[in-house]
């Protein structure tokens, strides 16, 4: 069995569909859900994600697949938010256990191959910079799966255009919003560290979790694109951002950009 993961609309998809006859094709069909961080597919059902939503079997499929193949939109240095979730939802893929290799601590082998998988990048124009972040990043990823890369491409494509969806909202004018971007919520060492920067900045910072907005991203763009600073407050997923924070962080961008803002990061791991 060979594995597609994609990020591709559906037009998209239309052009490259004849590629790849055959592969068993992962996409976003809308009902994807973000790994909320409960250890299940460690702990209860071992290599399998406890969330019921089609995408339960991914560190599965990823073993099974003589061959793996990624193709996302350029975003941050890495993936799409949408390819980000499923790689999210595969850490079952690899035991809890921990090792020492070259001085990093990763993650024990579940199965014994070390997986070749190609990365296929999306976006209307590369620098060398974020070439050099992409492969950056796929490498840690593979070590940390114990992939091997086969191939990173980068392929032009046309980007999509900014729209201006937010009004700023006054109440949130000279604030300094911080976001919890763990979904643990208020049980996360993200909301401990949130709430200490909180007690510092005093009446001055709003804090929000993400976790309270998954169903309503745009109210929370809305809040972000208020105010004047901006802390995320997050874990690291598979050596990078939660695909809920990516998610909320591309709501934004396509909203057009605030070269006022300044947005910081508090990452914990």
């Amino acid at each position: 069995m060979k594995l597609l993961i994609h990020d591709l609309n559906d037009e998209e998809w239309q052009k490259l569909a004849d590629s790849y006859e055959g592969y068993e094709v992962i996409s976003d069909n809308g009902t994807i859900k973000p790994c909320v961080g409960c250890f299940g597919c460690w702990l209860k059902t071992p290599g399998k994600c406890l969330i019921d939503d089609g995408y339960g079997r991914m560190g599965e499929l990823i073993h099974k697949a003589s061959e793996v193949v990624v193709i996302s939109s350029y975003t941050y240095g890495g993936f799409s938010s949408f390819v980000k979730n499923v790689f999210d939802r595969s850490i079952g893929l690899v035991l809890p256990f921990m090792f020492i290799k070259d001085g990093e601590m990763h993650h024990k082998k579940r199965y014994e191959e070390e997986k070749e998988i190609s990365f296929i990048f999306r976006k209307s124009s590369f620098t060398e910079e974020e070439k050099a972040h992409a492969r950056q990043y796929v490498e840690a990823v593979c070590r940390n799966f114990h992939g091997i890369i086969k191939k990173v491409e980068f392929e032009e494509c046309i980007e999509s255009k900014t729209v201006n969806l937010f009004e700023r909202q006054s109440e949130y004018g000279g604030k300094t919003v911080l976001i919890n971007g763990s979904l643990r919520g208020d049980n996360s060492n993200s909301r401990k560290f949130m709430d200490r920067l909180s007690g510092k900045l005093g009446d001055c910072a709003v804090s929000f979790n993400l976790l309270s907005y998954l169903n309503k991203y745009e109210e929370l763009a809305q809040i972000v694109s208020s105010a004047d600073k901006v802390v995320f407050v997050m874990p690291l997923y598979v050596d990078g951002i939660p695909s809920q924070v990516l998610r909320l962080m591309e709501m934004l961008e396509k909203s057009g950009k605030d070269p006022d803002k300044k947005i910081y990061c508090i990452a914990n791991m």
